[in-house]
């Protein structure tokens, strides 16, 4: 048995957050010109406050936290944060239910998709920036258990 922690990533969201740290670093290059300041220390603290802002908002709405256990028989889904707005359960998923295991790599984000019995498409979507990546252990486990 394996247990990963992964933390995921809303596209969606990411892209807002990105839209919005344009337009806070604007506003605040707007606020530096039209103020007419020299003063080093006011600017660097402005655009350090920006971005410790966008950094928070970054882990509250854009990134969820997962408990990912993989056996011989099923996969266990147990989420520690949730994206805001969405309320998921916790899943069991037997290996007999899994139709196909796809793994997605694009820029900047990899993915495993499973298709199952029912119907469902089950997407673990992640940002690959750490040199440890800890989808492509959960992709090497699958293959190793034998998941299609």
């Amino acid at each position: 048995m394996a247990t990963y922690q992964l933390t995921l990533v809303s596209k969606r969201n990411s892209i807002v957050l990105c839209t919005l740290s344009i337009i806070f670093y604007v506003f605040a290059l707007i606020q530096m010109t039209t103020l007419h300041t020299n003063d080093i220390h006011k600017q660097l603290m402005l655009v350090l406050t920006i971005s410790l802002f966008i950094n928070l908002l970054w882990k509250k709405f854009a990134t969820a936290v997962i408990v990912l256990t993989l056996d011989q028989k099923s996969i266990e889904l147990k989420w520690i944060k949730q994206f805001p707005f969405i309320e998921q359960p916790d899943k069991k998923i037997d290996k007999n239910e899994i139709i196909s295991v796809k793994n997605s790599i694009k820029t900047p984000f990899t993915s495993i998709e499973l298709s199952l019995s029912n119907g469902e498409q089950l997407k673990l979507k992640c940002i690959n920036w750490s040199k440890f990546d800890t989808l492509s252990s959960v992709k090497d486990e699958l293959k190793q258990k034998n998941y299609k």
